[in-house]
């Protein structure tokens, strides 16, 4: 057999499984001795343990012919969303460093790399647009008008 034959052998949703109830076993665990882990570290043990068990239960779903739906969905989508997000990907990071470089004083969206490209996935949801708008266009006049209205008609609409 070759490797990826064994690999559609193997059950992925165990080892998702096998992984929450590990973390939330440490976490409680920690949480039992408190005073020799800090606090944090039992937070973020309990509440990935939780969100990959509560996750584990969607394998049960395909087994029940109306909630399959769900399964089937995202196993056809992902690739072709994966596909289509790094299709995107350099574009929309070329977008995100010529903000940095052009609207750096607009300190509240393009500061920093991370905080361009949260601004950027928020215009392209539509949130906030007016006001990357009206701080990219106080910020520079022209530049601010052709890169938002750029951004905005290529990521709303070709996307």
């Amino acid at each position: 057999m070759s490797f990826w034959d064994k690999y559609r052998l193997f059950n992925k949703w165990s080892v998702i499984s096998a992984i929450g109830n590990l973390l939330t076993i440490f976490g409680s665990i920690f949480y039992l001795t408190q005073h020799w882990f800090p606090f944090f570290r039992t937070e973020h043990f309990l509440g990935f343990g939780c969100f990959l068990t509560w996750i584990s239960f969607t394998r049960y779903f395909a087994h029940t012919k109306d909630y399959a739906l769900i399964s089937r969905t995202f196993g056809l989508s992902i690739p072709l969303v994966l596909r289509v997000m790094l299709g995107w990907l350099p574009i929309y990071i070329g977008f995100a460093l010529l903000g940095v470089c052009l609207f750096w004083p607009f300190r509240d969206y393009f500061d920093n790399l991370p905080n361009a490209m949260f601004t950027l996935y928020a215009v392209m949801n539509g949130d906030s647009v007016g006001d990357v708008f009206s701080g990219t266009t106080l910020t520079r006049l022209m530049l601010g008008q052709v890169f938002t209205y750029t951004f905005t008609i290529f990521s709303m609409v070709i996307l």
